[in-house]
């Protein structure tokens, strides 16, 4: 019986998943844009705030905070295909087809990158080219906003494989998230 080198396992999840992330523009592309329009509305409605004046401090803050949370809230949009993707890599799995080591390796090489897509779409245009953030910490809010869009990703995986129904796992979500919008 022929075994897949784990290197193979890993080259195979890889292309197989930077497919499915072409084939399946919703799941990634589609949250993109649509973070980048959500963002640039939050600009516009705050557009005063662009102003470094002390009567425009709280105003700047609440764009900061709807840049953060809009965008997070969407990752229950992937709970859905999340689900599908568990289902099946866990027949795979079962099937001895692939070790869940090579199928993790993959994803994170496909999803890290994905994160700092989200975050330049999310604050590019909107914080640097419409609020006039200062540039000098744009790698730094970069990195900052990705990390924590990896999370909420993660987070949508997670709660994806806790149950068959995929409504349950966006419930939870949508839980999740407000709790912490509501305790920011």
């Amino acid at each position: 019986i022929y075994h897949a080198s784990f290197g193979q396992q890993v080259s195979v999840m890889l292309r197989r998943h930077s497919q499915l992330v072409y084939k399946d523009p919703v799941t990634f592309l589609g949250r993109s844009i649509v973070f980048l329009l959500a963002n640039i509305f939050f600009s516009v409605v705050y557009i005063k705030a662009r102003e470094h004046a002390q009567d425009q401090v709280l105003n700047r803050f609440w764009t900061m905070v709807w840049f953060l949370c809009v965008p997070t809230q969407l990752s229950v949009v992937a709970v859905y295909s999340y689900s599908a993707e568990f289902n099946s890599i866990k027949k795979e799995i079962k099937n001895g087809m692939v070790h869940p080591l090579a199928y993790l390796i993959a994803k994170v090489i496909i999803e890290v990158p994905l994160m700092f897509v989200f975050a330049l779409f999310a604050i590019g245009i909107p914080a640097y080219g419409i609020m006039d953030y200062e540039a000098i910490n744009f790698p730094r809010y970069l990195f900052i906003y990705a990390c924590q869009m990896y999370v909420w990703e993660c987070m949508a995986q997670l709660f994806s494989t806790l149950s068959a129904n995929p409504l349950f796992g966006m419930m939870l979500v949508m839980m999740t998230w407000f709790n912490g919008f509501v305790n920011a």
